[in-house]
């Protein structure tokens, strides 16, 4: 019989990736009313160059969710806000298209239809 975990909390509502834009078009970003995604543009950050912005819903500073490029775990994830996260791709150079996949930190896994690169 296979074990798995049970979630420690509702798994309701859960994160969604809606869609990415790589890092030389998070310039063209809708404007989100989320002041934080506006104030991440305008610092340095020493990621800013590669950072992915995802937009999707859900999304919570207080238990951030892990970043999956199909096996590979993104090295840093930022959660702006409610809809938006920023994160690295992971340096792996393959070149074929992974599912973008949030995990979060019970181990509950969302699949996404958003495919990367």
């Amino acid at each position: 019989t296979g074990s798995y975990p049970i979630p420690s909390k509702p798994v309701t509502p859960f994160p969604g990736v809606v869609k990415y834009l790589p890092p030389d078009r998070a310039a063209e970003a809708p404007k989100s009313n989320c002041a934080q995604s506006r104030a991440a543009m305008a610092k340095p950050n020493p990621h800013a160059a590669k950072m992915l912005t995802l937009y999707g819903e859900n999304f919570n500073k207080a238990d951030p969710v892990t970043v999956f490029f199909g096996a590979d775990p993104s090295p840093f994830v930022e959660v702006r806000c409610t809809e938006v996260v920023g994160c690295l791709p992971p340096e792996s150079q393959s070149q074929k298209r992974r599912p973008i996949i949030l995990v979060r930190s019970d181990g509950v896994v969302f699949p996404s239809n958003t495919m990367y690169p």
